[in-house]
């Protein structure tokens, strides 16, 4: 890894992650997916998260290593406890769409970030899984509850909001050599759609980097099915570069809950119990996601009933619930004015 200001001494204290590479279960050439059970935020933290500590790798083949869930569950109190702007919703205008703010990350050793965010981005980088210091994080808060309100009325104000389910607008990331997704809070399913660029439209790409954040929308994607979908574990870790990055775009269907097929080719005539109504069948329903393999379905059906969902033998109904997304950037190389330029209403 080449992070900016990492002690040798502190990568030495942190075991490399192991991932595995998506592109051989789906058309995602550039992806790799770091389980909840084997990524680098399996960490029993030697400090709170409000401290800049180095954490310590907890070496377990456990689904949920001990302190494994404390830990997660401080990252994404003190991830959903930042300051966002009230009018930043990022690229989505919708009901469903997440609050966003936006940190620029400096150099490692200028702890400018907050120190949730600066533990994560340091953790990632001595696990491997970033080859640099990111030089952007967006983080998405999903699903939330207002504060200051009665129980009554923030339940009002939460259906009000993810009515439709919560939802990302199908989007091509800006420019970035990675870019990490972190996930934290419940589970839920991101869908690509192969969106190829011809080299002339790389090259033209290239010579704009560093003019503008290279963000795109493609809203009538969220028309058509996807060509593959990666099922997000709270805890877990998804990295995409190269083509997985500009090849193919990427978002959240509005929906209220997603569903995990435990075989290949789930039946349209199969349900699950969702808060006590049967999910019917839906397109995307009946697409096994590229890290079906890397899911404990054990540990997924008991996050499932816990929120309210279910499984019926066929496969695994969750409901959407309160989630955030923390996205790290490194920067982008590809191009002659290459950096500069942030990402445009993050993502």
């Amino acid at each position: 890894a080449t992070d900016s200001g990492a002690s040798a001494a502190s990568r030495g204290a942190c075991a490399r992650a192991v991932g595995v590479d998506l592109s051989a279960t789906s058309p995602l050439a550039g992806a790799t997916y770091y389980p909840r059970a084997s990524c680098p935020l399996r960490w029993a933290f030697n400090a709170d998260v409000s401290d800049h500590a180095n954490p310590e790798m907890v070496a377990s083949p456990d689904a949920d290593p001990p302190g494994c869930e404390p830990a997660l569950t401080a990252l994404f109190e003190a991830a959903r406890a930042l300051k966002f702007p009230p009018t930043n919703r990022g690229i989505t205008r919708t009901p469903g769409a997440p609050r966003v703010a936006a940190f620029s990350c400096g150099t490692r050793g200028s702890h400018r970030l907050p120190p949730c965010l600066h533990q994560i981005a340091a953790g990632l980088v001595d696990a491997g899984v970033l080859d640099k210091w990111p030089r952007q994080i967006s983080v998405n808060h999903y699903g939330y509850r207002p504060s200051g309100q009665d129980a009554e009325g923030a339940a009002a104000v939460k259906e009000a909001k993810t009515a439709a389910g919560y939802e990302m607008i199908p989007h091509k990331d800006g420019f970035a050599d990675q870019a990490a997704i972190v996930s934290l809070g419940s589970d839920t399913q991101l869908e690509f759609w192969g969106m190829p660029v011809t080299a002339e439209e790389r090259g033209f790409r290239d010579l704009l980097a560093g003019r503008f954040s290279g963000t795109e929308v493609f809203e009538e994607l969220a028309d058509r099915p996807a060509d593959t979908v990666v099922w997000l574990e709270p805890g877990s870790v998804l990295v995409c570069q190269g083509d997985a990055l500009t090849e193919f775009a990427h978002g959240l269907r509005a929906r209220e809950h997603d569903v995990f097929p435990l075989g290949d080719s789930p039946s349209p005539e199969v349900s699950a119990q969702v808060d006590g109504a049967t999910v019917g069948h839906s397109v995307q329903d009946g697409v096994r996601p590229a890290n079906a393999g890397a899911v404990s379905v054990d540990a997924l059906e008991q996050r499932a009933a816990v929120g309210g969902g279910g499984s019926d033998g066929a496969r695994v109904a969750v409901s959407r619930s309160e989630r955030v997304s923390i996205v790290l950037w490194t920067e982008y190389t590809g191009g002659p004015n290459a950096g500069g330029v942030e990402q445009a209403d993050p993502s």
